[in-house]
């Protein structure tokens, strides 16, 4: 029981470092944008772009570790289906069944690996719009581009 609430424990951190890194390359595309439109709008303090990545980053990470569940585990990896929750749900109940079940799931669970808990598409694409956004910036910043001059 004990090895596999380690196991619980550590299919949770990976899940939490996995929300975290896309989380914060959406941040980052984020504070691209919100720089580029208030250069664009001569209101170009660096510090309010920083505030609101801060902020945007806070309350999506938040959002999305409150919300993560095993079914997305259990999605990517058929052979789990229904037994993971069903073994998370039941561990700290010590009999034989569940211990059985424990024991299916953890030699399940060899068999995982961690880039599925990364879905590469949405990195490249995230990747990819900020290469964008960041060439747009650097477009931006370097022809002095003013859509409407806010501090005029």
């Amino acid at each position: 029981m004990h090895n596999f609430k380690s196991a619980l424990n550590e299919i949770h951190a990976t899940q939490n470092k996995v929300l975290l890194f896309m989380v914060a390359l959406r941040t980052l595309l984020v504070f691209l944008i919100s720089y580029m439109v208030l250069r664009l709008f001569n209101f170009y303090y660096f510090g309010l772009a920083i505030i609101i990545g801060m902020m945007y980053f806070a309350v999506i990470l938040h959002k999305e570790i409150s919300n993560k569940s095993l079914i997305e585990m259990e999605r990517k990896n058929p052979e789990l289906a229904e037994k993971l929750r069903t073994a998370a749900d039941y561990s700290h109940v010590v009999n034989y069944v569940v211990s059985r079940l424990h024991v299916s799931v953890m030699s399940a669970l060899k068999n995982v690996k961690v880039s599925s808990f990364l879905d590469i598409k949405k990195v490249t694409y995230v990747l990819l719009a900020v290469i964008v956004a960041s060439g747009a910036v650097l477009f931006v910043a370097s022809n002095d581009l003013v859509i409407y001059d806010l501090k005029a």
